[in-house]
């Protein structure tokens, strides 16, 4: 068998299919929509009620808001509300 010759592209598409699950599953572990619910909070709140580091939660938040699963408003997080008790 002959190895595949992967380019950055394929390389980089593979890596990224793999990115949104585990944000999600970080998420549902810490059950982030259910402890945050509709009110509109910061990364500070966030971290403090799910009693995690502050810079991990801002990341979280951030890749969550980039996947659309959140919403953002300039530092200001909110769970849609569709998404409220996932």
């Amino acid at each position: 068998m002959t190895s595949k010759q992967w380019t950055a592209n394929e390389i980089n598409d593979l890596v990224r299919g793999f990115q949104a699950p585990c944000v999600i599953v970080a998420a549902a572990e810490l059950d982030l929509f259910g402890q945050m619910g509709s009110p509109p909070f910061s990364a500070e709140q966030a971290a403090a009620k799910l009693k995690s580091d502050l810079r991990g939660v801002t990341i979280l938040l951030d890749a969550l808001a980039a996947l659309r699963l959140l919403d953002k408003q300039s530092t200001t997080y909110t769970v849609p509300q569709r998404r409220q008790g996932l």
